[in-house]
């Protein structure tokens, strides 16, 4: 709550005029004689800090040094007073972010667009990744790695579809037996919701006008489908027959939870009447923000640092460098973690695109918590998507 209120004070600020000066700040001088670039990490750090390393280890013409902003007693900066040094145009010329606070940052005033970088590496990053990125409006976080959230079922159970309306959905759920849904009965109507945004919520907002359609009765369905799902604070399901189970992928071996290596399963998109990406992008691990009031020269070339393959070498979780991903999948399949028709399927998998929730985390408040409203009985599904609908589209006339 402290980061989330510490957003949205940094967010106030640069709509009252302040935040970036646009003015050539002056480069300090590391002890060896590279120029000094600073970073500010908003979390522990260990997986910036090994960036910043390794880039220190190979680069001539710089030096990082980290700086972190965090609560707690041990704390020497708090990420309120990093707000305050963006806001007046004093911050680091880096900051490393996690993916949870991404979408907060998209729209900032105090950050560099990096749609051109990306556009450097283009024939060099996971395609899927590259376009959902670039679908955004705007990106200012570079993700030194992803996860991708999507739906597995059998083929056998949906008649060999590559993908499902709503409607079909149902029916094939309908005929695995009484009681069998087709989602999750675990996720709760909360947990669900964020599947449902993930998939979905950008849909809703035309960035080129600035105006939104959350009143809509196509929302309004995935309001009440969110409604079928468990209550927030009921006990879980003593069985769970569903035709998609969610899953999240993160590496090659993401086999678990009854599924098995090299088994029958497809990876299957949320049900939709237009066929879509079967995957939603998350950005798992370290995302690099460029600070537009430093030394932006600097900070670009340790951006560049980070799509190399040495750097991405570091990455835990899917690299976005396609050569990267490429070996440890050949990796995986050489020592049996996965069969090279999972290998196959993980490729289909990227290659149908990935969707990117393209929401700053101001409106994914908004909905969140007019959703838990409704979901707590306090209000209609229609009660909700209205209010969603009026206070959306004040945030986003502000902005426009």
């Amino acid at each position: 709550m402290r980061r989330c209120a510490a957003l949205l004070l940094l967010a106030a600020l640069l709509l009252t005029g302040c935040g970036a000066s646009g003015t050539d700040p002056a480069r300090e001088t590391a002890a060896d004689g590279r120029t000094l670039l600073t970073m500010g990490v908003l979390s522990t750090g260990s997986e910036a800090r090994q960036f910043a390393s390794l880039f220190n280890a190979r680069s001539e013409e710089y030096k990082i040094e980290v700086t972190e902003y965090s609560y707690g007693a041990a704390a020497g900066r708090t990420p309120d007073d990093l707000i305050m040094q963006l806001a007046e145009g004093e911050g680091p010329d880096l900051l490393a972010t996690t993916g949870t606070d991404f979408t907060s940052f998209e729209r900032s005033l105090v950050f560099v667009e990096l749609g051109p970088l990306l556009d450097e590496f283009a024939d060099e990053l996971v395609p899927g990744v590259y376009e959902a990125l670039k679908g955004q409006h705007g990106i200012y976080g570079l993700p030194t790695g992803f996860g991708v959230w999507t739906f597995i079922t059998s083929p056998s159970l949906v008649g060999g579809q590559e993908s499902l309306t709503m409607d079909e959905a149902r029916q094939y759920a309908a005929a695995l037996g009484e009681g069998a849904s087709v989602f999750d009965k675990w996720l709760t109507r909360s947990e669900f919701f964020k599947r449902v945004l993930g998939f979905s919520a950008g849909s809703f907002i035309d960035w080129e006008t600035y105006t939104c359609s959350f009143d809509s009765e196509e929302f309004l369905d995935l309001l009440e489908l969110c409604l079928e799902q468990r209550a927030d604070d009921s006990p879980l399901p003593e069985e769970d027959l569903r035709l998609l189970h969610s899953w999240l992928l993160t590496a090659p071996g993401w086999f678990g939870g009854g599924l098995q290596k090299g088994g029958d399963y497809c990876f299957m998109g949320f049900p939709s009447d237009e066929p879509g990406p079967k995957g939603w992008l998350t950005t798992d691990g370290q995302v690099f923000c460029a600070v537009a009031s430093g030394d932006t020269e600097g900070a670009m070339e340790f951006l560049r640092f980070v799509l190399s393959p040495e750097a991405q070498e570091l990455v835990e979780s899917f690299p976005v460098l396609q050569s990267e991903l490429d070996r440890r999948t050949d990796t995986a399949v050489q020592t049996q973690l996965m069969s090279e028709a999972d290998a196959a399927k993980l490729e289909g998998l990227l290659g149908s695109g990935l969707r990117s929730s393209d929401v700053p985390n101001e409106i994914y408040f908004i909905l969140t918590e007019e959703a838990q409203a409704c979901f707590a009985g306090d209000c209609t599904p229609a009660e909700a998507a209205a209010r969603m609908q009026d206070r959306v589209s004040t945030y986003l006339a502000e902005r426009s």
